[in-house]
C-alpha cells in the first residue's frame, strides 16, 4: 500500500510540473505570462471534493484535474462565495474519464480553453461530482486532485 501511495504521489508531482510548463502566455505585459496577481490553488493535500478558491470576483486561467475513480467525474466551477450544495448548477462542468487499473486519468485546460480566462463576478468555487449538470457529492475525496491557476 505504501509503495502504491508513493507512486501516486510521484505521478501527481510529475503532472504538476508538466502542467506549469504547459500554461501559455496570457494577458499582461508582453512576455510576462500570467498577471502578477495570479495564484495557484491546489487541493492535493486537503482531501476534499469541493472548496472555495476565492470569495470575491476573479478569473480562472487554467485547471488540471486527476481522477482516480472507476467512473467519470465532472470537474465543476461555480460563481459562488460558498461551497456548492444540493443541486447547485455550475458555470463550467468538464468530464474527466475514469482511471485505468494502472494509472489515474487526468486533463489539463489552459487559457486556450478558457479564452484566455473565465470571469466570476461573485467568487470562484470548485467541486467534483458524478453528475454533469448539477452538483452531487462523491464519497471518495482522496481519489481526485485539483490544481487551479486563478486571480
Amino acid at each position: 500500500m505504501k509503495k502504491f501511495l508513493i507512486i501516486i504521489l510521484a505521478v501527481a508531482v510529475a503532472g504538476l510540473v508538466w502542467f506549469f510548463k504547459q500554461v501559455p502566455k496570457t494577458d499582461g505585459p508582453a512576455g510576462a505570462g500570467l498577471p502578477d496577481s495570479a495564484s495557484v490553488f491546489s487541493q492535493v493535500a486537503s482531501r476534499s471534493t469541493k472548496a472555495v478558491i476565492k470569495a470575491d470576483k476573479g478569473r480562472v486561467f487554467a485547471v488540471r484535474v486527476e481522477n482516480n475513480h472507476r467512473y467519470t467525474l465532472y470537474f465543476q466551477l461555480f460563481n459562488r462565495t460558498t461551497n456548492p450544495v444540493g443541486a447547485s448548477v455550475p458555470v463550467v462542468s468538464i468530464g474527466i474519464p475514469p482511471s485505468s487499473t494502472t494509472a489515474s486519468s487526468s486533463a489539463t485546460f489552459d487559457s486556450s480553453f478558457f479564452a484566455p480566462a473565465i470571469k466570476f463576478d461573485a467568487g470562484i468555487t470548485w467541486a467534483v461530482s458524478p453528475n454533469f449538470g448539477n452538483y452531487a457529492s462523491t464519497s471518495d475525496p482522496d481519489k481526485s486532485w485539483v490544481t487551479v491557476i486563478y486571480e
